[in-house]
């Protein structure tokens, strides 16, 4: 059965995509190191209008891993960046990989009760945070409230104006809303590189060694972070090249956050792979994308049905040349068709939808680069060496026909091995024949296309980002005039879904609190795509949603 079905979709693949690939064995940094023996001074990466060359960020990782090695990290120890897209982000992660040690990934805007629980799970004694503060939000903030709460010992901070040259940096153009604070007590990431610079780390990873753990939730009051390695990561980037054709020409725009596994993979790996040019964005803001399309002339933008969206019905969207964008990647479920037509129109390619999860790195499915392949409503067929299959729902353990309705399964080089230190939940992930069970309920056509129909798993999908309702509903229970909650998912056409509450007030509080005063308290404690969107008041909870 499972040969009929590879022959049901690898015979849509187009321009070549081969079905099966050769993946490297090596981890990553050999990678890096074959871009700057191939050509030294090539740039690999843009910020800003300051560009880095291969050979340069290699000897800046290269200072940055040392200065780790001093302050005592050493193999298998975790390392987490909590930074926004800049460039020592990038270097740091380089800079970790390149010792052994694993980089744990988190949002810059982690709240106090997640980033004390991350911090705890992971063990980590060394974080790499943001001075900044951006809209008057203090990107430092949650650090400083959690230092004593956990195994923390050293604490450095890095700026997204430290970049920039020194004029730059007074008079910020392009980034007028952040402010660099000095923090007490912290190490500063640019002094840590000059004082090492020069020097060269010896660790060898190997390709399956851990890399990266990226979090995804909770179950039960414990976290589950997803444990990425070398080969992980290797496998879905030199699928994504194989799919998108692309080659050291291509200049790739890195507006989706690094810090997810979605950003990491088709913009960070696949650019190291590729050995082209990263366009990195600290922001997506629409002006800004807009220009650096422009000025740098991307030729590939991987993003999400938002961006998209929030693109195409800009104001501004007839003002520049976006024609150098040759395709464009959108992670969704349901990508409307008006986005994906206006948008190809402003491009010279098309815009794909594609599906996955972090628990096989980020890509499984994507529809072809050629627009006469696409379907409408698809997630489109499994990447290069990717299988899959649909199960019962009853039945996890039992596929489907094709066009019946199930639960998607998928095996292939970029599932990961599961979660860090919790075979319970990974045992969880996987039926009895090793299928890895994605949470989505699906459908395949007789094309082997697949259709995303709804969730098996109770968490709700915003923008790509995993929301586990319990979480908020805990912290809508932790408020006082709160006695009961439900949190589920409503469709947002610009997120796919958003998170709405409805909440019971105890006795005595009807009247006397508000949906915006709810919606305050959580937006404090929740990183923001978290927090409700939408609060409502109700007698009684449903019995069943």
């Amino acid at each position: 059965m499972e040969k009929v079905v590879e022959k049901a979709w690898s015979k849509n693949y187009v321009g070549g995509v081969r079905p099966h690939l050769d993946y490297s064995q090596e981890p990553l940094q050999k990678f890096l190191e074959k871009n700057v023996q191939k050509n030294n001074r090539s740039i690999g990466m843009v910020y800003e209008g300051v560009q880095y060359s291969w050979g340069y960020i290699s000897k800046l990782s290269d200072a940055f891993s040392s200065a780790l090695i001093d302050l005592g990290v050493k193999k298998g120890d975790r390392v987490v960046l909590a930074l926004p897209n800049t460039p020592q982000l990038v270097v740091s992660f380089f800079a970790t990989l390149k010792i052994g040690a694993i980089a744990v990934f988190l949002d810059p805007i982690c709240r106090e009760k997640e980033l004390t629980e991350r911090l705890k799970d992971s063990r980590a004694e060394v974080i790499i945070v943001s001075s900044d503060v951006v809209r008057d939000y203090d990107l430092y903030l949650g650090v400083e409230q959690i230092k004593e709460k956990t195994r923390i010992r050293h604490v450095i901070t890095t700026s997204i104006l430290d970049p920039l040259p020194p004029v730059d940096q007074w008079f910020p153009i392009t980034l007028p809303k952040a402010k660099n604070k000095k923090r007490r007590d912290t190490l500063d990431w640019f002094k840590l590189v000059t004082k090492h610079a020069g020097d060269e780390p010896v660790v060898s990873p190997l390709p399956n060694d851990v890399v990266a753990l990226e979090y995804v939730g909770e179950t039960g009051g414990v976290q589950k972070a997803v444990a990425i390695s070398h080969r992980n990561l290797v496998a879905n980037a030199t699928q994504l090249i194989e799919w998108l054709k692309l080659k050291e020409e291509d200049i790739v725009l890195g507006t989706i956050p690094f810090f997810h596994s979605y950003g990491l993979m088709s913009v960070v790996t696949t650019t190291l792979l590729a050995g082209c040019k990263m366009v990195v964005v600290p922001r997506f803001e629409v002006s800004e994308v807009f220009k650096a399309i422009q000025k740098h002339k991307v030729t590939f933008f991987p993003g999400v049905q938002a961006m998209f969206m929030a693109l195409v019905y800009s104001s501004q969207a007839g003002s520049y040349d976006l024609r150098t964008v040759r395709v464009s990647l959108a992670l969704s479920t349901r990508l409307p068709e008006d986005v994906k037509h206006q948008f190809e129109a402003m491009t010279s390619g098309p815009l794909i939808a594609c599906h996955g999860l972090t628990e096989a790195t980020s890509l499984t499915h994507a529809n072809p680069l050629d627009r006469r392949k696409t379907r409408s409503g698809s997630i489109g067929t499994p990447l290069p060496d990717t299988e899959a299959t649909v199960f019962s729902v009853d039945d996890p353990d039992m596929p489907v026909g094709t066009g019946e309705e199930g639960l998607l399964g998928v095996k292939g080089p970029q599932v990961t091995k599961g979660y860090w230190n919790n075979q319970e939940e990974t045992a969880k992930l996987f039926n009895k024949s090793g299928w890895l069970l994605t949470g989505d309920l699906v459908k395949m056509d007789a094309d082997g296309y697949f259709y995303v129909v709804g969730q098996a798993k109770g968490y709700v999908d915003v923008a790509g980002f995993k929301v586990w309702p319990k979480e908020v509903e805990q912290t809508l229970l932790a408020h006082p005039a709160v006695q009961e909650c439900s949190v589920i998912a409503v469709y947002d056409p610009f997120t796919n879904e958003r998170v709405k509450a409805l909440v019971k007030l105890k006795p005595g509080y009807g009247g006397r609190i508000s949906a915006e005063r709810l919606s305050e308290h959580c937006k404090t404690r929740l990183a923001p795509h978290k927090a409700p969107a939408a609060i409502e008041f109700v007698e009684e909870l449903p019995l069943t949603i």
